[in-house]
Parts: structure tokens; sequence; C-alpha cells
């Protein structure tokens, strides 16, 4: 039997597949059992990180990759060097998720890539009222008062990035070296940037 290795999921890449702080667990594997809608784990071709993405491709020995959350695939190539294993199982709290692969794992990606699409068709078509309220933080003066949300920093080697989580769902991400939050849509309408300050460290 595998042995099987426990790794944190960071990162707005996968979601909403798995969000930041979720438990995974991986196996390793060779590349020749790997399949598209595969989930795996490896070193970054260029950055000194770990990296959970899903496989696209299969050619020749190597594999190309792609986050559920992305539109792009990766512009690298991996090889059996650079793969550390397929994710077999995951938590959420106390919540066990499903990993699918395979077949299953492919439609899964593509039902949150249709659906994040379809999310921006609808932002563009209230992208007016939206800006007006996300500007003027009509809405986010009143539901700063009960919201909570929970910042949680991660040390980089460009410095601390820091995510944002409201009920269990990233809504902002502050990238590595920066002082400016990217809240995402829709959450800019009803979060304050500055309620954002005070990240707990993990």
């Amino acid at each position: 039997m595998r042995e099987t290795i426990p790794i944190r999921y960071v990162g707005p890449s996968m979601n909403p597949t798995f969000q930041s702080g979720d438990l995974l667990t991986y196996t390793p594997v060779p590349v020749s059992e790997l399949t598209r809608g595969d989930v795996i784990v490896f070193q970054s071709p260029q950055e000194p990180i770990l990296v959970i993405h899903r496989v696209i491709a299969v050619e020749n020995g190597t594999i190309r990759t792609r986050g559920d959350n992305n539109s792009r695939k990766d512009t690298y190539l991996l090889t059996q060097a650079d793969i550390r294993g397929r994710v077999v199982s995951g938590t959420r709290g106390k919540e066990r998720l499903r990993v699918y692969h395979g077949t299953r794992g492919r439609m899964q990606a593509g039902y949150h890539r249709k659906t994040k699409s379809l999310q921006r068709c609808c932002c563009h078509l209230v992208q007016p009222c939206y800006a007006f309220l996300s500007e003027h933080r009509i809405v986010s003066r009143w539901t700063g008062r009960w919201l909570k949300v929970r910042v949680t920093a991660y040390e980089r080697p460009a410095g601390r990035e820091q995510y944002a989580r409201l009920c269990g769902r990233t809504v902002a991400h502050r990238p590595a070296g920066s002082d400016a939050w990217c809240i995402y849509p829709p959450y800019r309408m009803v979060i304050d940037s500055g309620a954002l300050s005070f990240p707990e460290e993990e």
C-alpha cells in the first residue's frame, strides 16, 4: 500500500473544488498511471512551491495541467521529476471532500469553468449597479457590522500572502508584496477592505 502524505491547500486556482485551508492527502504515482482529470501535486518549475492542479493532457511521458479556477492552461510541461503524487482525499474542517479523477474530474472542472463564465456574463449585465454600490459602500456599511471575515496569512518566498474567507469561501486575496486586496465579485459589494487588516498567522 502506498503512503499518503498530507498537504494544506492554499490559493484560489482550484476554487471552488478546494478552498484555502483544506487539508488534502496525496500518494506518489508514476506518470504512466496518470490520466486526464486527475488532481496532482507537483513542484512548480517556476517557483519554489508545491502546486495542486488538474491534469488536462498526457503527452509522451509529460503532463499538462490547469487549475479548475483558471481559464488558461499552465505554460509548462511536467515530467516525473516534478510530480509528487495524486490527491486521494481531503477534509474541510469536519467535512470530508470528494476528490474526482478521470472523466468525473474533467466534468467537475468543466462545470466550474462554465459556472464562472456564466457569472462573468451576469456581472457584465449588472456591472453599472454593482460598481456604484461597491464604490459608495452603500451595502458594506451595513453588512460590515455582522459579517465575520476570517483573514489568514502565509509566509511565501516573496513575502506574506493573505486570504480572506467568509462562510467557508475564499472571498479576497492579497498577493505577497502587495498593499492592496483583490476582493472577488460579488463580495466587493458587501466587504470593506478596511476590515481585512488583521490576519491570523498559520
